[in-house]
């Protein structure tokens, strides 16, 4: 996963994506404006190649579902990079509102959006699988998407094989093989050891 405007690099990986700033720029009280579109926009045509599943991440405003699907009005009344991924968001803390998520659905997909990702704000891979995030899943494959991604799943080597458990999403990303400071998480402080370690859990 890279950034805007971090430059990405290609080596064969079986999934790039190419995110919008938004949860940065929600950690600097920032907002996009239509310079910032355009620009996303035009980083997005430079770098978007046909690999085996490429994301192109919307202009979303995290944990705020409301103005993520106006910043896709936006974006396509300014004729901006036609092949983004919308991002499903949840607006309150810990909770899972299904209704919120299957509303956000609907609006996406009647945009003709047929892959969404969906933003892990707050809670934890066990509580989503308590709060059965799988039934908002199904209901978007019901809908048409085709390809669901999660961004920002995986806090820890025990959160990552939980959302290995969960249902109805096709791939997800995760940090904490790179962030971790706790030898005993892992088995190793290195980032590369780290991978492998999570790569075990798939066999």
């Amino acid at each position: 996963l890279f950034a805007y405007p971090a430059i990405p690099h290609f080596e064969n990986q079986k999934l790039v994506i190419l995110d919008s700033g938004a949860f940065g720029l929600s950690m600097q009280k920032e907002k996009m404006n239509k310079d910032y579109f355009f620009e996303l926009s035009k980083y997005y045509s430079t770098y978007a190649k046909q690999y085996n599943r490429m994301l192109c991440i919307a202009p979303d405003v995290f944990k705020n579902p409301f103005e993520s699907m106006q910043n896709i009005k936006k974006w396509r009344y300014y004729n901006l990079f036609e092949n983004i991924t919308p991002v499903l968001q949840n607006s309150q803390m810990k909770i899972i509102d299904k209704d919120e998520l299957k509303y956000q659905i609907d609006f996406y997909t009647k945009l003709n959006y047929k892959t969404l990702a969906y933003s892990i704000y707050s809670a934890d891979g066990m509580l989503h699988k308590q709060q059965h995030i799988e039934e908002v899943f199904f209901y978007a494959r019901k809908n048409g998407v085709d390809y669901i991604h999660c961004l920002g799943a995986g806090w820890s080597l025990e959160d990552i094989a939980i959302w290995q458990s969960i249902d109805g999403f096709n791939s997800f990303d995760s940090i904490a093989y790179y962030t971790t400071k706790n030898i005993d998480e892992f088995g190793s402080l290195n980032a590369i050891e780290n991978i492998k370690n999570i790569l075990s859990l798939f066999k």
